[in-house]
């Protein structure tokens, strides 16, 4: 057991009690026997706040089809392509702050954005009320 896993659970046993100590540990053990054995898969995702794009934007967004990946009640999620003529495509034919941030996210080696009520606000990017 490396030297992490071993602080780890020093700490855990301090502040828990012994049945739930004993299930937790035993879930670091099994975590730490995996994680070295595989090459995971990560998404990168940028989540913004809605006030980031005005009210009829988020009408374009509502519509659906490319990029809209999901939409649910507090936001949208977009795919952001890894692909030159699809940037071009939003540069034509997207409103201009959704290009904005889907370029943003690209720039920031993303595959998605989260555009969320709960989303954080942006120093240096527009915001509307609505």
């Amino acid at each position: 057991m490396d030297e992490a896993l071993r602080r780890a659970r020093r700490t855990y046993l301090a502040n828990q009690d012994a049945e739930s100590s004993g299930r937790y540990i035993a879930a670091l053990e099994r975590v730490a026997n995996l994680a070295p054995q595989h090459q995971y898969e990560i998404q990168n995702t940028l989540i913004i706040s809605s006030s980031h794009i005005n009210e009829e934007e988020s009408i374009f967004l509502d519509q659906g089809g490319n990029p809209v990946w999901a939409s649910y009640a507090h936001g949208w999620t977009l795919w952001i392509p890894d692909d030159r003529e699809f940037f071009q495509q939003i540069a034509e034919n997207y409103p201009t702050n959704i290009a904005t941030l889907m370029h943003l996210a690209k720039s920031l080696d993303c595959e998605f954005l989260r555009i969320d009520s709960d989303g954080p606000v942006y120093k240096g990017l527009p915001t509307w009320e609505w």
